[in-house]
């Protein structure tokens, strides 16, 4: 067997290696602390050093040992060649390609998902460039999968026409994923995550129709399922929108009231999903397969994803771990590993755990937390899911950093921070304390078995789909407006796994309250000085760092 690495070069710099069928792989914002690795949304090329070091330290191979590396960015060709083989970072590999963002990350969805053959669909802001003249980008892009090929069967990019009084080019830039962002920048205050707050705050509504009507004008639908979207809206522009009495200016959303936005989030949200639904029923009709695989940016879109099998004919709907930037990186490696090397398929993940483990805590950093009072409790595994359980039972939040790092955006059970699902009073904490806006839900882990005894509709092992709640008091705490929860399940023998068992055994609910184990505007944690750091600084009440359990002395009295 080769060994093979997939290294995205854009923002969300990340890298994924495949050694003998095992994926190593991580974002390099976990060690940079810095959101998107970018600075500036703009930069690219920020080359993924850290992350690149621990793939190849913790495989255990060498540079010399690698067969292909395969990478990507959103540039053109031209651009793109001159990067990679003028690159002092990438001189040091032999058998350096690329290819476009678009087939990277429908490959990292379909390379991992359960079926031999599919269709697949891209979504996002931009994908590479089409065409070198006018720098028309991938915007949507369908395509038909099977294990040894993948074909473009669709596409819906930027248009180029030209001015008849002076004959210069116009772009009419044609980005869905711009579209939904640009009104979310105009919805969600500064300082909120926009596109996953916009989905939030759509449950709110109380006249979606105040807005649709005009929202969806600006979308002209076409036969076989193109579409074109009018004006600035697809683009970065800061323009203020005219709707009903308002600007809705980029960064102002507070001069709008709460109502009016929600409105204006749903219908957003609608005219999205159905110009997505008319664009899924055409790439059925050119390809009548039951599988579909959705990636790109907007496969984020948890709410779009639970309702596609309701609004098409796809039966089966499978979203990666990693659809955003990041996981390009993970398509790359895999584009190597199976349709290049033409090794066997990797078996379909239940858990993204491909980063660094945690390492437990030195007798040095005991006696620190001891002196900061903090109680710092070492005991056997049994008796910590038991004590876990209990602290979590009698409503107190705690950090949960265990076992090896999750790959995507999401928090998995190994990075999270954790309470009771069925409390709505400790939900509204824990939004206060990550300060989140408190419209935001949050999201509940489930033990597979268990999902439809307390749901109903489709979920994954990934919180990419949202489901609907069948008793909204007993899950208080995880119920939105719209009685959804974007559910995580969990199917293997780990860590979480064994916590959610001790939950449900203390409390009849298999079921946790999820959340990232970070602070507002910084990453994800990485190690046991990124979870240290958010412990000390959250008002949360307790801590399991590897296997190790840390209570602070104002919480201990409360757990029996």
């Amino acid at each position: 067997m080769g060994v093979v690495l997939g290294i995205n070069l854009s923002h969300d710099t990340s890298v994924c290696l495949i050694k003998d069928g095992e994926v190593f792989a991580a974002e390099e914002e976990r060690w940079s602390r810095i959101k998107h690795n970018s600075k500036n949304m703009q930069d690219e090329y920020l080359f993924p050093e850290k992350s690149l070091k621990y793939v190849l330290e913790e495989s255990n191979v060498c540079i010399n040992e690698i067969s292909l590396v395969v990478c990507v960015s959103m540039s053109s060709y031209d651009i793109m060649y001159e990067s990679i083989h003028g690159r002092e970072e990438l001189k040091q590999f032999k058998n350096v390609i690329y290819i476009t963002h678009h087939k990277a990350h429908i490959l990292s969805g379909f390379l991992l998902s359960p079926f031999n053959k599919a269709v697949g669909i891209c979504v996002d802001g931009a994908g590479s460039v089409l065409g070198l003249d006018y720098l028309v980008r991938e915007r949507v892009s369908g395509y038909y999968l099977d294990d040894s090929k993948l074909i473009r069967i669709f596409s819906n990019h930027d248009k180029v026409s030209v001015n008849v009084d002076d004959g210069k080019i116009i772009k009419h830039k044609n980005s869905l994923g711009r579209f939904y962002e640009n009104f979310a920048r105009r919805c969600i205050p500064i300082g909120d995550e926009p596109e996953g707050s916009m989905m939030a705050l759509a449950a709110y509504a109380e006249n979606e129709e105040e807005y649709y009507e005009e929202v969806s004008g600006l979308i002209e639908l076409f036969p076989e399922g193109h579409f074109q979207i009018k004006g600035s809206y697809a683009t970065d522009t800061k323009d203020a929108y005219i709707f009903g009495d308002y600007e809705w200016i980029l960064g102002e959303a507070d001069r709008i009231p709460f109502e009016k936005r929600a409105n204006m989030a749903a219908a957003v949200q609608r005219v999205y999903e159905e110009t997505m639904i008319h664009v899924l029923n055409e790439l059925y009709n050119r390809c009548p397969i039951d599988n579909l695989v959705i990636s790109g940016g907007c496969a984020l879109n948890s709410k779009f994803n639970g309702v596609i099998k309701a609004n098409t004919k796809f039966k089966n709907i499978y979203v990666p771990p990693a659809p955003n930037d990041g996981g390009v990186a993970l398509g790359a490696a895999l584009y190597a590993w199976n349709y290049l090397l033409g090794e066997k398929r990797i078996k379909t993940p239940v858990s993204s755990s491909w980063g660094p483990k945690v390492e437990e805590l030195s007798e040095e950093e005991k006696c620190e937390l001891v002196r900061k009072n903090i109680e710092v409790i070492d005991t056997d595994e049994d008796n910590l899911y038991s004590e876990v359980a209990r602290l979590l039972a009698d409503k107190n939040i705690i950090v949960w950093c265990r076992g090896r790092m999750e790959f995507g955006p999401r928090a998995l059970g190994n990075r999270s921070i954790i309470a009771h699902p069925g409390d709505v009073d400790v939900s509204k904490r824990l939004n206060r304390i990550k300060r989140r806006a408190e419209y935001r839900p949050l999201a509940p882990s489930i033990l597979k078995d268990r999902f439809n005894d307390f749901f109903f509709g489709d979920a994954d092992y990934y919180m990419n789909k949202v489901a609907y709640v069948k008793d909204c008091e007993l899950l208080a705490g995880c119920s939105h407006k719209d009685n959804s929860a974007r559910v995580q399940l969990v199917d293997d023998s780990g860590e979480f796994f064994k916590l959610l068992q001790a939950f449900e055994k203390m409390t009849n609910l298999p079921i946790i309250l999820n959340t990232s184990l970070n602070m507002k505007g910084i990453p994800i944690a990485r190690d046991k000085e990124d979870a240290i750091d958010i412990f000390e600084k959250l008002d949360v009440d307790a801590a399991v760092i590897g296997n190790s359990l840390l209570v602070k002395r104002r919480c201990r009295k409360r757990a029996k």
